[in-house]
Parts: C-alpha cells; sequence; structure tokens
C-alpha cells in the first residue's frame, strides 16, 4: 500500500490561524484548483489579496488589505467544494 495514496479519512485541507490577522495559511493534500474569498455581503475580495505558495501543498495569503470582519474562503479540490468561514480581525 502506498502510504502517500490519497486517504479520504484523513483532511484535505488546514486553514489556520482562525481568527486571523495579516496571514492565513493554507495546507493541502491535494492540488487547489480553484480559490476564492468572499466578503460576507457577497463581494468577491480574492483580487485585493496577495497569494503566496511556500511549497507545493502551502500557500499563504495576505490579508491585509481586507477590513475586519468576515469572510468565506471557497477551495476547489479534486471537484468538491470546501468552504470555510474565516474571521479577519484588526492587527
Amino acid at each position: 500500500m502506498d502510504i502517500n495514496a490519497y486517504n479520504p479519512s484523513l483532511p484535505l485541507v488546514e486553514i489556520y490561524p482562525n481568527p486571523t490577522g495579516d496571514y492565513l495559511y493554507i495546507s493541502v493534500q491535494r492540488p487547489i484548483q480553484t480559490l476564492d474569498m468572499i466578503a460576507v455581503n457577497g463581494e468577491k475580495v480574492t483580487g485585493t489579496i496577495e497569494i503566496k505558495a511556500l511549497d507545493s501543498s502551502d500557500l499563504r495569503l495576505n490579508l491585509s488589505s481586507l477590513s475586519s470582519g468576515t469572510y468565506f474562503l471557497i477551495l476547489q479540490i479534486d471537484n468538491k467544494t470546501h468552504t470555510k468561514q474565516i474571521v479577519k480581525n484588526e492587527k
């Protein structure tokens, strides 16, 4: 058995810290097909954040351009949608 094979019992995504300040980290086991950040009012804010790949499975999102509040992070992985509520606090 290949220990690197996909295991559905393991979490696909880790998102931390939450609540967060300026930086949000995402660790994934499978490639992200799409990533969107939506404000609670429905406004898509993905274009206002910097997304940096730290390595093949980790991303860092710079949320410093966003106001404090609630956002929804929507990830498409393996043709499945994963939505996580994110709380952004002031620094």
